[in-house]
């Protein structure tokens, strides 16, 4: 288990972190400016911009999978569920890089 540090606010990083990237992915499923996204969620608009360009440094090469059994799949089929929860399902002679375009469109 990691261990929690807390700084003079008394948040855990862990918990830091965890707001951050919530709020992140909260104002990519929004219509909002950053702007606006940042004063509604009295958040400052460095602070935000410079949450948004760490969060483009951090790698994406690689995921964690869980191989399961699902009797509602028939046949060779893939579900891939990202984690802000979108679920893209694929028949066995789909194009590997078709879906590869697709995911990469859809963490964009």
């Amino acid at each position: 288990m990691m261990p929690t540090f807390r700084n003079g606010t008394g948040r855990s990083h862990r918990a830091r972190a965890q707001r951050r990237d919530d709020l992140l992915a909260l104002f990519e499923r929004s219509e909002q400016s950053a702007v606006a996204f940042c004063r509604e969620h009295g958040i400052s608009k460095q602070t935000f911009y410079n949450w948004r360009h760490q969060a483009r440094l951090r790698p994406t090469g690689f995921a964690q999978v869980a191989v399961a059994p699902n009797p509602a799949i028939r046949g060779e089929e893939i579900r891939i569920e990202l984690s802000d929860g979108v679920t893209i399902g694929a028949g066995s002679g789909v194009d590997a890089s078709w879906l590869a375009q697709v995911v990469r469109a859809l963490k964009a």
